[in-house]
């Protein structure tokens, strides 16, 4: 009999807990709903309220600034410029706290060029983490995309790739990428430069002979266009064509592009080839 009863009590506890518990999380959500966070403790405060927790409030901060954007995805919500906005403010929240913590800077700009295309306020999250990180080749890298891809300045984006390239650990694909840009950006001195520099430093055949061959892609494009340059000087305009450039005789034959396509000369007088100085697919 005391069973029975006992068990009656247990089953009325847990249905009235559970009855608790599901009418508490529906007032939480209807109040998220209706109330917006868009309030940041800034982080003087954070930092003197956290004692020698620092850490642990920013990895706090960081969840925070996750569950944030990532609900509104999750239902389908428009997220908006003052969310964006609010999520960068805990992310430099986040950075303050801990300067060395990589995965906000990282999140943090990925998120923001991403989405709302806030490239400025990415860069300048980037700028902030090369001060601390500047051990950390992945900074100047992220950072170099962003000029690269979103902005369309090669040229900073080649001087960012470069500085990543330096790093020790560095892969050899960044020197190449950065003398890609360079010479996009119309800065073939620099191309040319790093290309030769990384060479004097390494000693892998397999590092050295990808930096030969874009090396003498760049060379060739270059010899090309100095040649255009000196056709232009000769006739007052620029040759239609490289076959007008070859009869011209400015040069004796067009160089071959190692990585199998065809050099091009643009109507700006500029020499480019189809294989855009990379692998081409068989």
């Amino acid at each position: 009999m005391r069973t029975a009863i006992f068990l009656i009590v247990l089953l009325l506890l847990c249905a009235t807990h559970f009855w608790t518990f599901d009418k508490t999380y529906e007032s939480k959500r209807r109040l998220d709903r209706l109330v917006r966070v868009d309030y940041v403790l800034p982080a003087e405060f954070s930092s003197i309220v956290s004692l020698d927790f620092k850490g642990l409030i920013a990895d706090f901060q960081l969840l925070q600034a996750i569950f944030f954007i990532g609900e509104k995805i999750d239902k389908e919500e428009r997220i908006s410029i003052s969310d964006w906005r609010c999520f960068k403010r805990i992310i430099k929240t986040v950075n303050e706290l801990d300067p060395y913590f990589f995965d906000p800077y990282y999140l943090g700009a990925s998120m923001l060029v991403w989405g709302p295309g806030m490239y400025e306020d990415a860069i300048e999250l980037l700028e902030h983490a090369r001060k601390y990180r500047s051990w950390d080749r992945r900074i100047p890298f992220q950072e170099g995309f962003i000029y690269f891809y979103f902005l369309k300045n090669y040229a900073k984006g080649s001087e960012l790739f470069s500085l990543a390239a330096r790093f020790p650990d560095a892969p050899a694909y960044y020197a190449t990428l950065a003398a890609r840009l360079a010479y996009y950006a119309g800065d073939h001195e620099s191309s040319i430069l790093l290309l030769k520099n990384m060479l004097s430093e390494t000693g892998n055949k397999e590092i050295r002979k990808m930096y030969i061959k874009r090396l003498t892609a760049l060379e060739g494009a270059i010899v090309l266009e100095r040649a255009v340059a000196d056709f232009k000087e000769k006739n007052g305009k620029l040759p239609q064509n490289l076959e007008e450039l070859l009869a011209s005789g400015l040069i004796d034959n067009v160089p071959i592009d190692p990585y199998g396509g065809k050099y091009l000369l643009t109507e700006g007088g500029r020499i480019f080839s189809t294989s855009k100085f990379a692998e081409m697919k068989k």
